[in-house]
């Protein structure tokens, strides 16, 4: 099978997915190819993290047609309160000081994926390629050729990588990247609770390590939590 994209994306995650409906959005014709396959992609025990979502992505997710799909999964970030250490003094950031939005949102990473795959499956200019592994490129002046196991060859103008850290595409290329160690471990756990969190996000740095208290809201029902890191 012959497919003909102007652009193809490799990797079908959060970056790719939301790549895919800004650029068919804007009137071009998408592949997107993926390893997983979206039912994959939206098991919580794959991924449980969540992810910040400042107030100019969500006003994008909004444009792209995404917001509305996980706005009511989103807890939104009225406060932020950074300590320093023991120290009992904060620098304290309120929403109300810019305007009535808030600063930000938190959400979980398979609501976003759910509304990435429900409105890309279901796009006239997406042909979303799952499971799929890309076998070979072929790239030439005027276009690209990808080859895929299942037989399928994507014909495109521009191919975007975005197969994450470990991306093959980028070794192929000859990019290099810097790895270092910090030394350090990282816990991330949730702790469900009676009390509201009346949208306050902290952060309390010590000497020895950061810790991260992210609010997040579980719907339905409403079941408020925050998500706890600790670097």
């Amino acid at each position: 099978m012959h497919h003909k994209s102007d652009v193809c994306i490799l990797g079908g995650g959060l970056v790719g997915g939301v790549t895919a409906l800004a650029l068919a959005n804007a009137g071009l014709a998408v592949t997107v190819i993926d390893i997983e396959t979206p039912e994959r992609l939206l098991d919580q025990k794959l991924d449980g993290r969540t992810t910040a979502v400042n107030l100019a992505s969500a006003q994008f997710f909004s444009t792209i047609g995404l917001w509305h799909s996980m706005q009511n999964y989103a807890a939104p970030i009225n406060f932020i309160k950074v300590y320093e250490g023991g120290q009992p003094w904060s620098i304290n950031f309120d929403h109300r000081d810019r305007g009535t939005e808030p600063m930000g949102y938190i959400v979980e990473n398979r609501y976003i994926r759910q509304a990435i795959f429900a409105a890309a499956l279901n796009h006239p200019l997406i042909n979303w390629q799952a499971p799929a592994k890309t076998l070979a490129k072929k790239i030439t002046q005027p276009q690209a050729t990808i080859y895929l196991e299942n037989g399928c060859e994507i014909k495109t103008s521009l191919i975007i990588c975005a197969e994450g850290r470990h991306s093959p595409s980028r070794e192929e290329a000859g990019i290099n990247k810097k790895q270092f160690p910090y030394d350090q471990k990282g816990l991330v756990f949730s702790v469900y609770h009676d009390q509201p969190h009346h949208n306050i996000a902290w952060e309390v740095f010590h000497p020895s390590m950061m810790v991260h208290y992210l609010l997040t809201v579980l719907c339905p029902p409403f079941v408020q939590r925050y998500t706890f890191k600790l670097f």
